[in-house]
């Protein structure tokens, strides 16, 4: 009888939105995951790394124009959404190993970086579609559980596939193939759902957005020093991470589960901030964060010929990061305006795509010419220009909101 009532709660459980959501996520996170650092090390085997400065450039170009892709298709249906994006991904994936084509390159970082970014927009938009607050945030909370499970197993899963009976040039295509295949069947668990996204008129959103250029400056001049600016830097470095392990003798199955378990400290490290009592020192927070990360750039770029050196900088690098992220989260948490908190926090995603596209095409042709403590040194100049800017803009919000009768010099 109770192996009865189990296997009905199970199946319950099964039919309802929350599974459908979670395990379409879980899936299509698993791809990203799992391929997400074999692209580099897999570019740089082929000696191929300009075709990576295509294909970085050509992803984080589709996931800028993936936003209004969803706001301006016809359909309203999130199911149709999730369906397209999967298979563009899948089919990204498919032609990811074929690196010696500039347009396959192209094409491969197009359709997968349009797969994803729809992909996960609709997932956003179908959780806040449902009328339950509290089932909002609880589904909110296990996807970003899942997600962090899905990358820890994927990195698991592509380390097991390159230490196999294949040698590691023969199996990262099969880690593609897997991935493509899994990308393929993410949606299928959302086919159980009937969801409707429901979007607001094209003109009011648009009209929103240029509102926020034309009213709100000051919050666009920070999202470029903060957001655009560390897509440069960032995307000079934590990329290129994989590149610089393997320079110095480790090979591709031990990257991953050294990107592995950096990520899982990095992530509880993360947690723990989250319970630390730091909101009112989250200027000061941001602020030796990033000087700290720019240090640990500086004597990566003297360190990275020494192997058991580089890899605790890695694990503190990763740390570092995490501790700049949240700070700055928190940092806009206080300087956003209600009522337009919602779309800056979107635009934020818009502004560092851009700077990565910029960042990433320039470290891929550094790294091509063999220019790899440049590249370094760049993304360490990118980020105390990100630090300077970000803190002057965030110093003259604060000034304009404590004192209205202030003219803001960025207005």
């Amino acid at each position: 009888m109770k192996l009865i009532t189990l296997k009905n709660n199970i199946a319950s459980l099964m039919k309802t939105n929350r599974f459908s959501i979670i395990t379409s996520n879980f899936l299509l996170s698993s791809t990203m995951y799992m391929t997400n650092n074999l692209h580099t090390l897999w570019y740089h085997n082929s000696k191929q790394m300009i075709n990576y400065g295509y294909f970085h450039v050509s992803m984080s170009l589709a996931g800028i124009i993936a936003p209004f892709v969803f706001l301006y298709s016809p359909t309203k249906n999130g199911r149709i959404f999730l369906s397209c994006s999967a298979i563009l991904t899948a089919f990204g994936l498919f032609i990811s190993h074929i690196t010696h084509s500039p347009m396959i390159s192209l094409l491969s970082g197009f359709l997968q970086g349009m797969g994803f970014s729809v992909f996960f927009l609709s997932i956003r938009n179908i959780v806040y579609c449902l009328s339950n607050k509290k089932e909002r945030v609880s589904i909110l909370a296990e996807t970003f559980t899942t997600s962090n499970i899905s990358k820890w197993l994927a990195l698991h899963f592509s380390f097991f596939i390159l230490t196999g009976k294949l040698s590691s040039d023969n199996s990262i295509p099969i880690v593609y193939l897997v991935a493509g295949i899994i990308a393929s069947i993410s949606w299928l668990p959302v086919i159980r759902s009937n969801i409707v996204v429901d979007k607001s008129s094209k003109q009011s959103k648009l009209q929103d957005l240029l509102d926020i250029f034309k009213n709100h400056k000051i919050f666009v001049y920070f999202l470029i020093s903060s957001f655009t600016i560390s897509g440069i830097y960032l995307s000079n470095s934590v990329i290129f991470f994989p590149i610089i392990l393997k320079k110095v003798g480790l090979s591709g199955p031990t990257i991953l589960l050294i990107t592995a378990y950096s990520a899982l400290i990095a992530a509880l490290f993360q947690a723990f901030l989250g319970h630390a009592k730091l909101a009112n020192y989250s200027q000061e927070g941001y602020k030796y964060s990033c000087i700290c990360l720019g240090l640990c750039l500086i004597g990566i770029i003297f360190i990275y010929p020494f192997k058991y050196i580089l890899i605790p900088s890695v694990f503190i690098f990763n740390i570092l990061l995490s501790c700049t992220i949240f700070f700055r989260r928190l940092i806009e948490l206080d300087i956003y305006p209600e009522s337009i908190a919602s779309k800056l926090f979107g635009l934020s995603g818009l502004f560092y795509l851009a700077g990565s596209m910029i960042g990433g095409y320039i470290g891929s042709y550094l790294i091509s010419k063999n220019f790899l403590p440049v590249t370094f040194a760049m993304a360490t100049f990118f980020l105390f220009l990100s630090l300077k800017l970000s803190l002057m803009i965030i110093n003259r919000i604060v000034k304009d909101t404590t004192d209205p009768t202030s003219k803001s010099f960025l207005a």
